[in-house]
């Protein structure tokens, strides 16, 4: 749809609302009151008023209306619980990894073997391409890992989660792409508040680095809080 960001849409689809707005407000307020800091390392003055601004239009009782759309909300609890699935095995292998290869090393298998490269944060297709890249590394080192995962093997794990992933992702696209235009158009604000917050964590993390009781006010947990209790991205409804 032209004048909708899908992958904005694609990004703020899932989130809890009303916890969404909540964290924007709180946001919203944190830069307020260290403004000068975070334009001086570089989140920009003109942004601020946004986190705000958008949270303002997610209470909308239209957009709850629009947020609240049936059929995609069930696709969306799957993909969410299929991330949620996914990122706890990866948990579980990064706590556990360096220790399994200490005591039956591998060869040409190590603990940065499995590293990410970067932030896989809750990006469905970026949590997908992992488990994959790391399925021949999970094969090798089985049997080291086999303890740490009741019996169980980790590669057929991970290949079970990759698949429930993928299906879950596909599902979701095809549900994406037919929504109404004023649910994209929610989906695509909750992006957009969403992507502010991320970023002004970030720079916060810059302009406060050294403060640690400063820097540790810009953060996502309302909405991390929400995830966790479960249900529906619809009408405000926790997201897993």
């Amino acid at each position: 749809m032209a004048d909708v960001d899908m992958r904005l849409a694609a990004k703020g689809r899932a989130e809890p609302i009303e916890a969404l707005a909540q964290q924007g407000r709180v946001s919203g307020g944190n830069w307020a009151a260290h403004k000068d800091a975070l334009a001086g390392a570089g989140f920009a003055d003109a942004d601020g008023p946004k986190l705000t601004e958008l949270s303002v239009s997610l209470e909308s009782d239209a957009s709850k209306r629009a947020n609240a759309a049936g059929e995609s909300k069930q696709r969306t609890k799957s993909e969410h619980l299929a991330v949620t699935n996914a990122k706890a095995f990866r948990r579980k292998l990064t706590n556990i990894v360096g220790i399994a290869l200490r005591k039956l090393p591998v060869a040409g298998v190590t603990e940065e073997s499995f590293d990410a490269g970067k932030s896989l944060s809750r990006v469905t297709p970026r949590i997908s391409t992992y488990l994959g890249n790391i399925h021949t590394h999970l094969e090798k080192a089985d049997a080291a890992l086999k303890p740490y995962f009741g019996g169980a093997s980790a590669a057929a794990l991970a290949k079970e989660l990759k698949g429930a992933l993928d299906a879950a992702d596909t599902a979701q696209e095809v549900a994406l792409a037919n929504l109404p235009k004023d649910t994209l158009q929610v989906y695509e604000t909750k992006g957009r508040l969403l992507e502010l917050i991320e970023e002004l964590n970030r720079v916060a993390k810059n302009a406060f680095e050294g403060n640690a009781a400063t820097a540790a006010v810009f953060n996502k947990d309302i909405l991390l809080r929400a995830r966790k209790k479960g249900g529906g991205g619809g009408g405000g409804s926790p997201v897993v």
